[in-house]
């Protein structure tokens, strides 16, 4: 379930994919989210992260390969 009601959209400020399943992934939450496009990149204009999919989400690695993308500051559009 989304984590916010209409009109609201959640969209974390930080998470921590640790493994501890504690705010493992970066995703988009809210009801009536008819489309979405998510684009994350690192601090050197790289994208590392690309979606559509409203039900996809980041887990943190580059372009969700499994190596943990430690370069500590990205940014979304």
């Amino acid at each position: 379930d989304p984590k916010c009601d209409f009109p609201y959209v959640f969209i974390p400020n930080t998470f921590t994919p640790n493994g501890d399943g504690d705010n493992d992934s970066f995703k988009v939450e809210g009801n009536f989210i008819e489309a979405l496009t998510i684009s994350i990149y690192d601090r050197w204009g790289e994208q590392v992260f690309h979606t559509n999919d409203r039900d996809k989400y980041w887990d943190g690695t580059f372009k969700n390969q499994g190596k943990v993308e430690r370069r500590s500051r990205q940014v979304y559009v």
